[in-house]
């Protein structure tokens, strides 16, 4: 869910000329506005799995931050030395929220169940 929501924020501010193509991001606010953006999608994404988990909740939300981490490592290994990729910290940074972000998330049902 954080994913398509993610890739279709992306496609919608470029196509309303709000963002370049992600490609061609250069300024750091354009990669703090998709780490916060994308950071919101991963917290409704793991609400949603918490609140659709058959058991364990936490541990449903959990699993999904664990590949998501799985899946932001690879990213930060593949564009470590591609400077057109875009800062060594974005990647980094959605490394390393991936599991807090998947925790809110689920807490965030539980708390309101």
């Amino acid at each position: 869910m954080g994913a398509a929501l993610s890739l279709g924020t992306d496609l919608a501010l470029g196509a309303l000329g709000i963002t370049p193509p992600i490609r061609q991001w250069h300024t750091p606010w354009l990669f703090g506005l998709a780490t916060a953006y994308r950071t919101i999608y991963n917290i409704l994404g793991s609400y949603a799995i918490a609140w659709l988990a058959p058991n364990r909740p936490m541990g449903h939300a959990l699993f999904a931050g664990v590949l998501g981490l799985i899946v932001s490592a690879i990213g930060t290994a593949v564009a470590w030395n591609r400077a057109e990729l875009g800062p060594r910290r974005y990647p980094l940074a959605l490394a390393v929220l991936a599991l807090p972000s998947a925790w809110v998330g689920a807490k965030l049902w539980l708390l309101g169940r």
